[in-house]
């Protein structure tokens, strides 16, 4: 399908009659090159309800946390954080989702450098920061980013030594998973962390 309403029609198609798995990955990877907005939500959709989990579809989703929709992003940053292949996605993408303006998009960043672990040991000082801070801008939802973050930071065990003093504020946090969470880390961490 050439055209944007062709495209959008058959990917809605595909998800209403659940043809996805006789869909080639390549297929919904040329689709989401498509201008309309719709369209590249509806492919990371797709993909993620038919499991399609290669390289080239966790490089798109990669590529997709820069798009310059907010649906966009928050699409793509969910669909990785669910991806099989999470655990190979590229650290230095996640840290820079880490920076987003979105929530949402910055708490499953988290979630996916927690299934990452040492590999993603770059994370660490923005992951610090994030655990520590008081709020966001949006309030209640920043909670998520802050949890998140102190998993990320758990799943380092050593290699988040850096961000002692953001874990030593986090446990004075009013979310006692934040605080549980900060304190295994520090545990996980060892002496250093005393």
């Amino acid at each position: 399908a050439k055209n944007v309403d062709e495209r959008r029609t058959a990917i809605y198609a595909i998800l209403k009659y659940g043809l996805g798995n006789d869909v080639p990955t390549d297929t919904f990877l040329e689709c989401a090159q498509s201008d309309d907005v719709n369209v590249r939500i509806a492919v990371i959709r797709a993909l993620m309800v038919f499991g399609k989990s290669d390289v080239d579809v966790l490089r798109f989703l990669e590529n997709a946390l820069g798009d310059q929709s907010l649906a966009v992003r928050r699409s793509a940053a969910v669909a990785i954080a669910r991806l099989p292949i999470a655990g190979d996605a590229r650290p230095e993408v996640l840290v820079r989702a880490l920076d987003d303006k979105d929530n949402l998009v910055k708490a499953s960043a988290a979630w996916t450098i927690a299934r990452m672990g040492p590999r993603a040991r770059e994370a660490v000082p923005i992951l610090g920061r994030l655990v520590s801070q008081k709020t966001g801008l949006d309030g209640e939802p920043y909670l998520r980013v802050r949890r998140a973050c102190a998993h990320a930071l758990k799943s380092m065990g050593i290699e988040a030594r850096p961000a002692i003093p953001h874990l030593m504020v986090a446990l004075r946090n009013p979310i006692s998973d934040v605080r549980d969470t900060s304190c295994r880390t520090l545990a996980a961490i060892g002496p250093e962390a005393r």
